[in-house]
């Protein structure tokens, strides 16, 4: 009787282990991933994030499942460093602004992607390299917001309204 009730208490656990290896192991081999295909990311199978927001490479394969990037304290303070010199030298700033401060800095959904927000005043109204127009001399309170990527800059926008690369009103 001994032997008959080990022997089922042996069948047991191995039935409950077996069931726990499959609910935990169920679903994580062959869920699927976005892979980049003509510029486009593309659904392969069921990944488990959501489509990646930047733009791909080809061949480049996202599982949803990878780890997110360790944050790289040295790669934050270079694109810093990187922004503030775009913000000193957007036309807006360079042609009369003073007093630049950093204010803030937004993670972005790319790997190593930020946005960073600094302040400073101009002396005259108007945005851009304004030489040879008639001004207004009166201080401006600015924001401008730098976004980098991988170090370079993409984005250079003054007051939510000036495209300082492009040298446009975006309204």
């Amino acid at each position: 009787m001994d032997k008959k009730r080990a022997i089922i208490g042996i069948v047991l656990v191995f039935l409950v282990a077996g069931a726990l290896s499959f609910w935990y192991f169920r679903g994580r081999t062959g869920e699927g991933a976005w892979v980049c295909q003509n510029s486009e990311w593309v659904k392969q199978g069921e990944p488990t994030g959501p489509k990646p927001t930047w733009e791909c490479q080809e061949g480049e394969r996202v599982s949803g499942e990878e780890e997110e990037e360790a944050f790289d304290q040295a790669k934050f303070e270079r694109s810093k460093q990187i922004a503030q010199e775009a913000a000193e030298n957007a036309p807006t700033y360079k042609f009369d602004g003073f007093d630049l401060k950093f204010v803030s800095s937004e993670t972005l959904l790319c790997p190593n992607c930020w946005e960073f927000t600094f302040s400073f005043s101009s002396r005259h109204a108007g945005y851009g390299d304004r030489t040879g127009q008639i001004l207004a001399q009166v201080i401006t309170p600015h924001q401008i917001r730098v976004n980098v990527q991988d170090e370079e800059v993409v984005v250079v926008v003054t007051d939510r309204t000036f495209d300082e690369l492009k040298q446009i009103f975006l309204k």
